[in-house]
């Protein structure tokens, strides 16, 4: 079986396992793969491919951290117009990178957020703000204001994401958005634990 094709099946089946040992002996190709696979049509395997890629890398970054800080700089690359690429779940790549060793690629941080204004990519700097700030309050604890900020904008996932970032980070919210997040029944979906997964902001708030 080829090897693209060993790893998709592994991410169809959350078999995680099964790509970090491959990597471990075909580490550039399953890279390789991983990457191709942030361009997927296939939502769920994309996050999947967000997932690995930043467990694979931590895997890396242990005997060879340069590397792995090569594969961030790749993956910001894909977020420059220069670069002829969409980015698509390059943030979120990115994010999971340094959430698995934030002790060597905090400096990242400022870097994928000063993406925010990208409409298209606002979304996965978000969900990256809560992945981050769930395992290292402090590398995100700057960016705290523009989630409060985010829970006021018209757009559903962009609202929803921004209150299930600040609900992982265990940060406040503002009392003057209490109220509203209460009453708004909207719907969005965030991916954790190998699963995308709708939530109702009002339910999630309380």
């Amino acid at each position: 079986m080829r090897l693209k094709k060993q790893v998709q099946e592994a991410l169809s089946n959350g078999n995680y396992d099964t790509i970090l040992e491959i990597g471990t002996r075909y580490t550039g190709q399953v890279i390789a793969a991983l990457i191709n696979t942030l361009y997927s049509m296939d939502e769920l395997l994309r996050w999947r491919a967000v997932e690995c890629l930043g467990l694979l890398t931590k895997q890396i970054s242990i005997t060879e951290p340069e590397r792995a800080r090569e594969i961030i700089r790749r993956l910001l690359w894909a977020l420059n117009d220069e670069s002829g690429g969409s980015g698509w779940a390059s943030p979120e790549a990115v994010g999971e990178v340094i959430r698995n060793r934030p002790d060597i690629y905090n400096e990242f941080v400022s870097i994928l957020v000063s993406f925010r204004e990208d409409p298209s990519l606002i979304r996965g700097i978000i969900w990256a703000l809560g992945r981050i700030g769930e395992v290292k309050p402090a590398l995100v604890d700057d960016y705290i204001p523009l989630l409060h900020d985010l829970l006021g904008v018209s757009e559903t996932q962009q609202r929803g994401l921004a209150l299930w970032a600040l609900l992982k980070i265990k940060a406040a919210i503002p009392a003057d958005k209490k109220e509203l997040l209460k009453k708004d029944y909207s719907e969005f979906q965030a991916y954790e634990n190998k699963h995308l997964i709708k939530y109702k902001i009002a339910e999630l708030f309380r």
